[in-house]
């Protein structure tokens, strides 16, 4: 499911490549509204797109009430990295360069400058768990990934 209906047309064309047709289905509309019947769905997944939710709560409970029982979340977002050393280049990299960069390749420096500030605000691993497990998943973790950076989230209905 995204807003975006471009988006979903490179994702559709991706699946058709790999044969997934049958067994994918993608959906125009509101992650934290989703038209999918309760206990509907095997595995969501969402890749960067949790911590743009206007309500993250909300989402998540959304995905939780279309998954059935026993189906899986795999979310992947990104995250701040716990090394001090690390997170101090990280986020010079991150708030200083990329943005420059970015808005120069892109001419949107606003969408540059918006990626670190809603990776800033997005919530520390623990505490997103927790959410997770408010929605009604179990077994929540994280896995980090590219030394902090992002971390996969799973969690169990």
């Amino acid at each position: 499911v995204d807003l975006s209906e471009e988006m979903l047309a490179v994702a559709r064309s991706k699946v058709e490549q790999r044969g997934l047709d049958g067994r994918i289905v993608l959906d125009c509309g509101d992650a934290e509204r989703l038209a999918a019947a309760d206990g509907s769905v095997d595995v969501a997944t969402v890749a960067f797109g949790v911590r743009n939710f206007g309500d993250l709560g909300a989402g998540l409970r959304e995905l939780a009430r279309t998954i059935k029982p026993g189906g899986k979340v795999v979310i992947l977002e990104f995250s701040r990295p716990r090394n001090r050393l690390f997170r101090v280049l990280y986020e010079f990299y991150t708030y200083k360069i990329l943005p420059r960069i970015g808005g120069m390749v892109s001419k949107d420096k606003r969408a540059y400058e918006y990626l670190p500030a809603s990776v800033g605000e997005f919530p520390a691993p623990a505490e997103f768990m927790s959410m997770m497990e408010r929605a009604g998943f179990r077994g929540c973790r994280a896995r980090s990934q590219s030394f902090g950076i992002a971390q996969i989230y799973t969690g169990q209905r």
